[in-house]
């Protein structure tokens, strides 16, 4: 399952090393869900005929195996340094789930392909081993996108922060207007009111006093 990515935690980073956002693409489609176990990784090697162990010299066969010493030497050395780590007795994985690693399982899975070692969809299946790819095929574009949507989160969050302040400060103003106008009420309305004898002409100018007060 795909992971979206997260500027702050995946990009920003990266950034940080000076790298471009190509580089950055690249390493952040190299991760994968989880590490990949070497176990799995010698059954997938041997379900697709790619390299199996002799069953009495316990040495590695196959069409992957050829390509040490080939012609590439990239590829070759690539190749060479898998088996040299299937062959580690304490070895127990492939961590795809970190720069290094990842970085060298998917220059050798494109390199393989490239060179008909390999097709797509077993370089597709060896990935799958680690639970596919954590961002999944990363471009330039989404790298600059995923930095445009922090910037513009942070964008709303700071307008939407002035936006609050102006409403409790509204509100302030209101409280206090209300709170003014319940004093003049209480001093020159209420006043008449409890008066035994109130006529609506005093209410009345009482009720003018209030307002003329208010609007000074």
């Amino acid at each position: 399952m795909e992971k979206k990515m997260d500027y702050l935690f995946d990009v920003k980073p990266l950034e940080g090393r000076g790298l471009t956002n190509p580089e950055i693409a690249g390493i952040l489609s190299s991760f994968t869900n989880a590490d990949i176990q070497l176990s799995e990784v010698e059954n997938f090697l041997d379900f697709e005929g790619l390299a199996k162990r002799n069953p009495i010299s316990g040495n590695w066969e196959g069409a992957l195996v050829n390509v040490i010493g080939g012609a590439s030497q990239e590829l070759s050395a690539g190749v060479s340094e898998l088996f040299v780590h299937l062959n580690k007795p304490r070895s127990t994985q492939i961590a795809t789930t970190q720069e290094e690693w990842a970085l060298k399982s998917s220059a050798l899975l494109a390199g393989l392909v490239a060179g008909g070692i390999i097709t797509q969809a077993q370089a597709d299946g060896f990935v799958a081993l680690g639970g596919g790819l954590r961002h999944g095929v990363v471009t330039e574009a989404d790298v600059t996108q995923s930095k445009t949507d922090y910037e513009n989160m942070l964008a709303q969050q700071e307008a939407d922060r002035i936006a609050e302040e102006e409403r409790m400060a509204a509100e302030v103003a209101k409280q206090e207007l209300i709170s003014e106008y319940l004093g003049h009420y209480n001093t020159t309305v209420a006043s008449v009111l409890d008066g035994e004898s109130p006529t609506k002409a005093d209410i009345a100018a009482a009720l003018r006093s209030c307002a003329d007060t208010l609007e000074a």
